[in-house]
């Protein structure tokens, strides 16, 4: 399985869940260019350009075993974009994509972040509440925070969907946070009209960082992979 981390965030983000989930299941989590082991690079501004470069890093990655994709927040639009680009090129396609905390790219509505302005990043982050957002008071790390903060937040925030008419064949299962004020129960449901194949809704207590308090209940939804 494949993880995508949401805005600002890391592959670390995935470590708990890789701890939960059943030992069949390799957990390969992404890390966007600019944080950690990838320090050095600079950050990606943009979501189709951050999905080439994941497109790029599978091509010798994928062998002869099944494999999923699992996203959260706007790790959820760049594992689908890399999911669109593997199907319509004939590769070898991801057996379900995991989608959690982000409405259909189908739904548009404002943004909640002006990637421009720090404090309005840093009021989002405090808002949401992620294991991202202890670093906002150490001035040591708030600046890196904040360097790959205002990528992603220009990424997701310009981000456009591009209908090409034709669905993915992948199945999906959606998943939500029931009190998620940035990805309502009824816009992460959205995502069926995204597919041709299976659709399921997954809704889950809590807010956009339900992961954390639902880890059981996740690893239980997230597996198997080899359903098709």
């Amino acid at each position: 399985m494949y993880c995508f981390p949401y805005a600002a965030g890391s592959a670390s983000y995935y470590f708990p869940l890789s701890r939960l989930i059943d030992p069949a299941v390799e957990i390969n989590a992404v890390q966007y260019p600019g944080r950690h082991d990838r320090h050095r690079e600079p950050p990606m501004t943009s979501i189709h350009e951050i999905a080439d470069g994941v497109l790029r890093a599978l091509s010798d990655s994928t062998d002869d075993l099944p494999f999923s994709f699992f996203g959260h927040s706007m790790g959820s639009v760049v594992a689908y974009e890399v999911a669109r680009r593997l199907e319509r090129s004939g590769r070898k396609a991801p057996t379900r994509l995991f989608v959690s905390a982000r409405r259909a790219p189908s739904c548009t509505r404002p943004g909640n972040v002006d990637p421009g302005d720090d404090a309005s990043i840093i009021a989002e982050l405090r808002k949401l509440g992620s294991t991202t957002s202890t670093f906002l008071d150490d001035p040591e790390l708030l600046d890196d925070l904040l360097r790959v903060a205002r990528a992603d937040y220009t990424a997701i925030e310009s981000y456009r969907w591009q209908d090409d008419g034709t669905p993915l064949a992948i199945p999906i299962t959606a998943m939500a946070g029931a009190n998620d004020p940035n990805a309502t129960v009824s816009e992460v449901a959205a995502w069926q009209s995204h597919t041709s194949g299976d659709f399921t809704l997954k809704v889950f207590p809590g807010d956009h960082f339900y992961l954390e308090q639902n880890l059981t209940e996740i690893t239980s939804t997230l597996t198997p992979v080899t359903d098709r």
